[in-house]
């Protein structure tokens, strides 16, 4: 009981922050770090979990993500 009281305080928490995300900056902005969810789901699952994180395919992964974030980013700031 307790872990459902906590998994719906931290997603109304996340939707929260998010609401308050759109408010002052643009949906496009705000979307591409959505592309960070693989990253951090990597990462705390290799911390949590104990998981290998550190093969030659995620790595290739996580670098394919993140190159394409700089890249989005990079055009979105563009006039």
């Amino acid at each position: 009981m307790l872990l459902m009281i906590y998994m719906a305080l931290l997603s109304s928490a996340s939707f929260a922050i998010w609401s308050i995300l759109l408010k002052y900056h643009s949906v496009g902005m705000i979307t591409i770090f959505n592309f960070l969810i693989p990253i951090f789901g990597s990462l705390l699952s290799a911390i949590f979990l104990h998981e290998t994180v550190l093969e030659w395919k995620n790595l290739i992964a996580l670098i394919l993500v993140c190159s394409g974030i700089f890249l989005v980013t990079r055009v979105h700031k563009k006039p």
